[in-house]
């Protein structure tokens, strides 16, 4: 059941009645009284709302701190139709079971699609890199490097992780060291829209503006994970990968936006940079030459 709110109408003879729903289908529900005293009531169609689902993992320490700042600003401007689920994890193969819990949670909702999935973590030879040995599908068993994969998992077990993405406005973000070559894996093994990551090194930083690197993280103060360049402090725009072009010609035309990228409803890429929060249109969004 939803939330029920009444509202006289501007005579004051009737009532406008909403639903808040805890359902993806709404109807709106208007009573009033003809000139002859009789109540006449109409119900709308079903309206059907798409409600999202975002997904923010990190490792602890200056990384929580990032994670906790995307998930306020998520919740800023979306928080009304929208699950936001964060978890801390130390063995990457627990996500699998916490995505499975958390999409069981709000199954019934037939509507919901995960829009965006984020990381933030060291990264190494392929991807996220967790704090204790990956406990299944862990990829040094298959590369034979225990001492730098250990801590990683193999693309095989990337693909048992169903993050239910919608797959015409989704974005997967790894927010870690040149994950690029990771985020271009993911995008052929996941039914995701986007992938974006660093393409250098990255750092945690007091703004997203300039680089201001974190000494000591104060409770609920935001934290951005950003790639800073060598001259002035500046921070690289991080590379962004659509879906539909063959491996390395996908990244599509970036110079602005440097951390916490995300979709919007109608499929803009948004995200923060020099200049605040931009957008890329969907209308504008293309590939590099």
């Amino acid at each position: 059941m939803g939330n029920l709110k009444t509202e006289k109408n501007e005579k004051g003879d009737g009532y406008k009645v909403y639903i808040t729903p805890e359902t993806s289908e709404i109807r709106a529900t208007i009573r009033w009284k003809d000139k002859n005293g009789n109540e006449k009531t109409f119900t709308s169609k079903p309206l059907k709302i798409i409600r999202r689902i975002y997904f923010i993992f990190h490792v602890g320490g200056d990384f929580e701190a990032a994670a906790k700042t995307r998930k306020r600003e998520i919740e800023a401007y979306d928080k009304q139709w929208s699950y936001v689920f964060i978890y801390k994890y130390d063995d990457l193969w627990e996500i699998k079971d916490f995505v499975d819990k958390a999409i069981k949670k709000v199954k019934e909702n037939s509507w919901l699609q995960t829009t965006e999935v984020c990381f933030f973590s060291h990264a190494g030879t392929d991807g996220p890199v967790g704090n204790t040995r990956t406990s299944k599908y862990n990829l040094a068993d298959e590369t034979g490097r225990e001492a730098w994969d250990k801590k990683q998992m193999s693309l095989d077990g990337w693909k048992q992780i169903n993050f239910n993405f919608d797959p015409n406005n989704s974005i997967a973000v790894f927010y870690g060291c040149k994950g690029v070559t990771f985020a271009e894996n993911f995008i052929d093994i996941q039914n995701v829209q986007y992938t974006a990551a660093n393409g250098g090194g990255s750092a945690d930083s007091e703004s997203y503006k300039d680089f201001d690197s974190n000494w000591f993280t104060f409770l609920n103060e935001d934290i951005y994970y950003v790639s800073p360049t060598a001259e002035n402090g500046e921070i690289a725009p991080m590379e962004i990968i659509k879906r539909g072009r063959e491996k390395w010609n996908r990244s599509i035309e970036n110079e602005k936006i440097v951390t916490n990228i995300t979709l919007d409803r109608k499929g803009n890429i948004i995200g923060k940079g020099k200049e605040g929060t931009v957008m890329i249109k969907k209308s504008d969004i293309k590939y590099y030459k």
